[in-house]
């Protein structure tokens, strides 16, 4: 369900890295995030911050790991950096 909403918003990560897996790898942290966000909400008392917290930092996670695969193909991975942007429609503009 998450690649497919980060997919449709321009977050092309989930293509390469498992945004589920990262957050199966993380369940505990991800867990905590969901009960600190429903804390208070039968009382409309909660706060989604922790679970927005957890998604966000899931998601960079997602991406230092492209980085660091791009990184360790050494010069095939600037190839595909220059590549993937291509394929994703991101304007080189927008980097």
């Amino acid at each position: 369900m998450e690649n497919n909403f980060l997919y449709k918003n321009g977050f092309d990560a989930g293509k390469y890295i498992s945004f589920e897996e990262q957050i199966n790898n993380g369940k505990s942290d991800y867990y905590a995030a969901l009960r600190l966000s429903s804390d208070g909400w039968h009382d409309s008392k909660n706060s989604y911050f922790p679970f927005i917290e957890n998604f966000i930092t899931t998601l960079l996670y997602c991406y230092k790991e492209l980085d660091k695969r791009f990184a360790a193909m050494g010069a095939m991975g600037e190839c595909v950096k220059l590549y993937v942007p291509m394929t994703c429609g991101i304007s080189s503009n927008t980097r």
